[in-house]
């Protein structure tokens, strides 16, 4: 088993060398005498279970590095070990800092060992519940996303293209939640659960819709909004969607939304038949985005003036009986009156493939079916920058 990693932080190089002598064999040790460095090491040979710090540094104190060290390495325990015994540094040290134990110089041995090794397990709980939450947090959404699968399959057809979509344009813009915007894409037909299924057959065919389905429509995106508002760590995706509602009085808190409100015009565009380059110069006319937002679109336009470049890739035909869980539908699966079960760009997920085979058992399906080919599955969305 390996040891747990600890990071020593003092500007004293013979407090350094003690700590070392006491400590050494029972955990793997890093030490530096430049709080700077400190971070440095945190980001670059992370993780740390613990980082224990002196308070009295020049240039930068322990309760500011640990401060700072919470917001960059949130599961590592912190430990405050200084001099300055007075109530107001540990204060300002447990609220800054948020540090889990704080102990005076000089300290013994076997103190020292007894609350490193309490802060180790700290560590392992935190990451323990944070890898549990991930986890839950992932099947609630992949539960979320199964539900609109199956109640409106074109509009989750829709909604994962444009998830890919946001992905793209979201890093060719630097953003630093890159997860949160193609989620927000994924989740902006969620609401439509709520919409008779009237309404939507009707909006698929273009018919003309009376004032309240347009009002239905219209609090698609408030709706989903209020289906993930009570999942943990959704804040800011909750904030895209309600700023993304017609009813919105202004995108200006939410880049994200500022990302997304321009890539669903050319979408729609590309939709009619539209090249993507041809699209953006629509959307672009119609309402000049913010320069950022711009940039961010002209260099995402430019990797694929046409727009078709999932279009061009490889696809064979199969009949009803070879599909498999996994596969990537490359057109639309139709039942023989002529209605979608799934999209296309539809990854066939077990429960996917259970609801199609009863459907087929039933009503029948239109053959072949056309999958992608050359493992061409969606990429999920992550959690990644959380």
């Amino acid at each position: 088993m390996s040891l747990a990693r600890v990071l020593l932080v003092d500007d004293e190089p013979q407090v350094l060398a003690a700590l070392r002598r006491t400590l050494r064999g029972r955990y793997e040790l890093e030490t530096t005498d430049q709080p700077l460095q400190a971070l440095a090491l945190l980001r670059d040979r992370g993780p740390f279970a613990v980082l224990v710090s002196d308070m009295r540094m020049p240039g930068l104190d322990g309760a500011q590095l640990l401060t700072r060290a919470r917001s960059q390495a949130p599961d590592t325990t912190r430990v405050m070990l200084t001099g300055n015994a007075d109530q107001l540094t540990a204060a300002r040290a447990v609220n800054e800092g948020s540090i889990f134990r704080f102990l005076n110089k000089p300290c013994g041995g076997e103190e020292l060992v007894s609350v490193l090794d309490a802060a180790v397990e700290h560590h392992h709980h935190l990451r323990d519940e944070r890898e549990l939450l991930e986890h839950t947090l992932q099947g609630a959404l992949g539960a979320l996303t199964e539900v609109l699968a199956l109640t409106d399959p074109e509009a989750f057809g829709r909604a994962t293209r444009l998830r890919d979509h946001a992905r793209e344009l979201a890093r060719a813009a630097g953003s630093d939640k890159v997860w949160e915007i193609e989620l927000a894409a994924l989740m902006l037909q969620l609401g439509r659960v709520s919409v008779p299924p009237e309404v939507r057959h009707k909006q698929s065919l273009g018919e003309e819709l009376t004032h309240e389905e347009r009002r239905m429509l219209d609090r698609v995106p408030e709706v989903g909004a209020g289906l993930l508002a009570r999942i943990p760590r959704l804040e800011g995706v909750v904030a895209i969607l309600n700023a993304l509602a017609p009813q919105a009085p202004t995108l200006a808190s939410t880049p994200g939304a500022r990302l997304l409100v321009p890539l669903l015009g050319i979408a729609e565009l590309e939709e009619a038949g539209h090249r993507r380059d041809d699209s953006w110069a629509r959307v672009r006319a119609a309402a000049e985005p913010e320069p950022e937002v711009r940039e961010a679109l002209e260099r995402w336009v430019a990797l694929d003036p046409h727009g078709d470049a999932q279009r061009e890739q490889g696809s064979r035909r199969v009949l009803f009986s070879e599909l498999r869980p996994g596969m990537v539908l490359a057109e639309p699966l139709l039942m023989h009156d002529g209605r979608t079960l799934l999209g296309a760009g539809q990854l066939i997920s077990a429960i996917l493939f259970e609801r199609i085979r009863n459907h087929a058992h039933l009503h029948g399906v239109k053959e072949p079916v056309t999958i992608r080919t050359g493992g061409m599955q969606p990429a999920p969305t992550t959690l990644e920058g959380t």
